[in-house]
Formats: structure tokens, C-alpha cells, sequence
């Protein structure tokens, strides 16, 4: 009986690697906007102290600070940060296709499953 070859999975080290470089490349991004977001929060403001302590988080939420003008500083930091957050979710992501491209049922059930909570915790559907 002639059975077609099966898949061969990506090499472990090599799969690591790449997720190194996903969780790198994420964490630099937020760390380089939440950076420019407060430089511009001081530029805006020379000589001043910038007021964070009196920052309105309830007024900085994702849908009212990024969906409604006016943009402005608070708003890059606030895009950083969720990029920070939902660094968890694209790894977990990432190893989901990883593990699609594998066929292993067992991990790609699992990741999905992970993946699902973690996103219904970042919208706040679940605590």
C-alpha cells in the first residue's frame, strides 16, 4: 500500500525561534509607541509636569480614546499598552497555526480553547 507522506511538523528549536521573534518584535513595538506617546506627551506640554496622576481611565478607554477624535498623546500610549496585553494572545495565536500546520488536534484544541479566553478577558466579557 502506497500512503502519502505525512507532513512534517517545523523542527522545535525552529518553532521557538520564530515565536522568540514574534514576542520580541511585540514587545519593542509597545515599549517604542508607549515611548513616543509620552515624548509627545511632554512636548505638547514644555516646562510642565505631565498629569498622569490625573489621568481619566475611564475616559482613555480602547473604544473612546482611539475611536473618537481628537488623537493625542494618551491615545499612542493606550495603543502601546494594548499591544503589550495582547502579546499573550498572538503567541498563543501563533502557536495555534503552528500546531494547524502540524496536525496535532490535541494542542490546536487546546490553543484554540486558551485563545478564546484570553480574548474574552481582554474584552472584559470574562474576569
Amino acid at each position: 500500500m502506497n500512503q502519502p507522506p505525512m507532513p512534517t511538523p517545523p523542527a522545535k528549536g525552529d518553532l521557538e525561534r520564530r515565536l522568540a521573534i514574534v514576542l520580541n518584535v511585540c514587545t519593542w513595538a509597545s515599549a517604542a509607541i508607549i515611548s513616543a506617546g509620552l515624548i509627545w506627551l511632554i512636548a505638547v506640554q514644555p516646562g510642565q509636569r505631565p498629569a498622569l496622576a490625573t489621568f481619566d481611565t475611564a475616559a482613555a478607554t480602547p473604544t473612546t480614546s482611539l475611536l473618537r477624535p481628537p488623537y493625542g498623546p494618551l491615545t499612542l500610549v493606550v495603543v502601546g499598552v494594548l499591544l503589550l496585553v495582547a502579546t499573550p494572545a498572538l503567541r498563543v495565536a501563533f502557536l495555534l497555526i503552528s500546531f494547524l500546520a502540524a496536525r496535532d488536534r490535541l494542542y490546536v484544541a487546546l490553543s484554540a480553547v486558551v485563545l478564546v479566553i484570553l480574548t474574552l478577558g481582554m474584552l472584559g466579557i470574562v474576569h
